[in-house]
């Protein structure tokens, strides 16, 4: 396969979990994160795959990202790049809050899985 192909995997595996967090599908996203998933908040807490999963099924949040640049590593690729996260609180206030993120996935058959996830604000 080649490194194009790869990469545009990688980033379809990136936009499904991106939809599932949109639309609170655990199910979807819990397909997505390997079970030793690791996610780094911008605030510098770490969560494991439970704890993500219950984060993401509490409030509604939106992401969109730009400027994704992949590198392929056999069966590991490391995604960085912008994220716009859109945050709303229990009042339907939205904050909007521009990151960087650093992400590492893993080809498991013909799916990737995301093992590791860094957030961090832009300032």
């Amino acid at each position: 396969m080649t490194d194009d192909r790869l990469k545009q995997e990688v980033i379809e595996a990136e936009q499904a979990r991106c939809q599932a967090t949109r639309e609170r599908d655990l199910d979807a996203l819990g397909r997505l994160l390997r079970d030793d998933y690791t996610h780094v908040t911008g605030r510098g807490s770490v969560m494991n795959r439970e704890q993500y999963l219950e984060w993401v099924g509490s409030a509604p949040r939106r992401h969109e990202r730009h400027d994704l640049q992949v590198r392929c590593y056999g069966d590991t690729a490391v995604i960085v790049g912008g994220l716009t996260n859109h945050l709303s609180d229990p009042e339907g206030n939205t904050r909007v809050i521009e990151t960087m993120v650093t992400q590492v996935a893993v080809r498991e058959g013909e799916a990737w899985r995301f093992v590791a996830f860094h957030i961090t604000p832009k300032r």
